[in-house]
């Protein structure tokens, strides 16, 4: 994927989780911007996930009032993480794409909560446990039926629409 199909990426994945954040509140628990670090993070470049998870969680940051840093640090450690893993193992078709999306937003919520609750703001009251695992639960439910939906939406954006621009570039097939 070029630069500036992730930039655009970014924009409008920072532009939708506005509009979910302020119009659709039974969907706020939707990570447009995780969902989008990890789709660039499957294209086995760290050096650009981790920018990417960086610089969109600084903007989620900024825009949600919360403690900044705190989804730019979860969202890097995601990025890069599978990223990593990417290059190591193939991660293009449906069940690791799955495996990776739901692993990546319960540790984007653990890592969220935690650094909350380091810093005095603690998310979640007591009894702890069985709060943590129905937020988490619904976050990682919610975000893996999204991410599959999206991902496939992208599939077809980023790779049939460039096979049929540019009939003599070689393909990058993902699956």
């Amino acid at each position: 994927m070029s630069p500036a199909k992730t930039v655009v990426l970014i924009v409008i994945a920072i532009v939708g989780q506005l509009i979910i954040a302020r119009y659709m509140t039974g969907l706020r628990s939707l990570d447009l911007i995780l969902i989008a670090t990890i789709y660039v993070s499957l294209e086995r470049n760290p050096a650009r996930a981790l920018w990417v998870g960086a610089g969109a969680g600084l903007l989620q940051d900024s825009f949600s009032g919360g403690l900044i840093g705190v989804n730019s640090f979860a969202k890097t450690v995601i990025g890069f993480s599978t990223s990593t893993l990417s290059i190591r193992v193939a991660l293009d078709s449906f069940l690791p794409r799955l495996i990776v999306m739901a692993t990546a937003a319960a540790l984007n919520g653990l890592i969220y909560l935690g650094l909350h609750h380091l810093f005095g703001q603690p998310l979640v009251s007591a009894p702890v446990l069985p709060q943590l695992g129905r937020r988490l639960g619904g976050v990682v439910l919610i975000n893996t039926v999204a991410a599959l939906i999206f991902f496939r939406l992208l599939d077809y954006w980023l790779v049939v629409r460039e096979r049929t621009r540019a009939p003599g570039k070689p393909l990058k097939r993902r699956y």
